[in-house]
């Protein structure tokens, strides 16, 4: 199991250090919420504070994969444009 970020380490409720952990979804809701990567469930173990916090995320990132999402947007908003002028006889964005 990940350790959690350091800004999650400290309990809203009484202020403990090193004593709050994720927690398991206890419920459908709870375990879908999990599962977004953003959103975690946070135990204390000192005063048994339980709630949802912001995980941090890591986002990999290289000079190859922005190319190719410029590269996308960029193909799609023409692509749009295309349909939309052609078709619709709307002119869309000059």
């Amino acid at each position: 199991m990940s350790q959690p970020p350091p800004s999650t380490k400290i309990c809203p409720m009484c202020f403990s250090t090193d004593k709050v952990y994720r927690s398991r979804g206890r419920n459908i809701f709870e375990k879908s919420i999990n599962r977004t990567k953003i959103l975690s469930f946070y135990r204390c173990h000192e005063c048994g504070w339980r709630g949802v916090r912001f995980r941090r995320i890591r986002i990999k990132f290289n000079v190859k994969s922005l190319i190719s999402f410029i590269f996308i947007i960029l193909l799609t908003y023409y692509l749009i444009n295309y349909i939309i002028k052609n078709y619709f006889d709307i002119e869309f964005l000059k």
